[in-house]
């Protein structure tokens, strides 16, 4: 008996491949087994080519702007993105012709283990009742260890995240007066990264103080007498060895000012140096935070209890600095 001849033609294959996309579904359609599809595709020479294919589109296939509406928006997008964070110099007078006492504060960390809460009540206080005494704050306000930041510091928190907060603004207010500018610390960057909000920035305004982000220049004239202050959180070039070292890179890297005040090691530092010809006042403002299990194991020294004071007299360029601001209490 010979072979049976073919019952199905090319069209009929084509049609039922299209319709149904499939080999098998074809193969319903036409009352025969997937095999002998197969074998017809074979037969006509039929491939995956005669399964349709999209249209082609020129909405999609077409670029949407020409090269030159693209230069033209991304250059309008860089000019939009300009840094902006906060002043980056302010002129702030204070006119009075008698001694000035500023008291950088800086690492808080309400809320983590071991803080000096009753050293910080007592210091925020001092500035707050004190004639002619004024602060700068230098960051990290709260311990604020949500969940963009580190998981041993959430551990060791004790305090709310949103208590810890609630309660660096009231006492950002009760500083209202005396706060020459706010900076942004590494914890507080932590709000930005999480929901976009800057704390910091929230702090600023509370204490109608200029918002200075991460860095910034304060050219403070006293009486007669202009002083140029840099202010920042944390410097680049840090050294466990050399306190200053971070400032003094600032100095060399382009930077000028007398006197230069950080945070972020949390170890109170005053140093009175020579610079690019110049004299500089170096200050680092000291912490509130305890050694907690984290500056343990890292070998970090315990906190001191003392927080840096800057003396500036307003007739003559005088510049006193020391690691306890309440050495020069009897100065002001």
């Amino acid at each position: 008996m010979g072979r049976k001849a073919l019952d199905y033609t090319e069209e009929q294959i084509k049609e039922a491949l299209k319709k149904h996309k499939t080999q098998a579904g074809a193969a319903e359609e036409l009352g025969c087994s997937q095999g002998t599809v197969s074998n017809y595709v074979s037969h006509y020479g039929l491939g995956p080519s005669v399964i349709g294919h999209t249209p082609r589109d020129d909405r999609y296939d077409s670029p949407t702007m020409s090269i030159q509406n693209i230069k033209e928006l991304l250059f309008d997008i860089q000019n939009k993105n300009v840094p902006t964070v906060g002043y980056k110099e302010v002129d702030i007078q204070i006119d009075s012709y008698h001694k000035i006492l500023i008291v950088p504060l800086a690492d808080w960390h309400i809320g983590a283990r071991y803080v000096d809460y009753r050293r910080l009540v007592e210091d925020i206080e001092y500035v707050r009742d004190t004639p002619f005494v004024y602060t700068i704050l230098l960051g990290d306000y709260c311990d604020n260890y949500n969940t963009s930041a580190y998981k041993q510091g959430q551990i060791e928190q004790n305090i709310p995240i949103q208590d810890q907060k609630a309660y660096a603004e009231e006492f950002i207010k009760e500083l209202s007066d005396k706060t020459l500018a706010v900076i942004n610390g590494c914890h507080d960057e932590w709000s930005y990264f999480n929901d976009g909000f800057d704390f910091a920035k929230y702090l600023a305004n509370k204490s109608f103080a200029y918002y200075m982000g991460h860095n910034g220049i304060i050219n403070l004239l006293i009486g007669a007498v202009m002083y140029r202050i840099f202010i920042t959180h944390n410097t680049f070039r840090n050294s466990t060895i050399n306190e200053g070292h971070g400032l003094k890179s600032a100095l060399k890297e382009g930077q000028d000012f007398d006197i230069g005040v950080r945070a972020h090691n949390h170890k109170p530092h005053t140093e009175d140096c020579v610079v690019r010809g110049e004299r500089r006042f170096l200050v680092t403002a000291g912490s509130y935070k305890g050694q907690d299990r984290h500056a343990s194991k890292a070998g970090y020294s315990p906190t001191v209890g003392c927080t840096p004071g800057i003396l500036l007299d307003p007739e003559t360029r005088s510049i006193i600095v020391n690691a306890d601001y309440r050495e020069l209490k009897d100065f002001v």
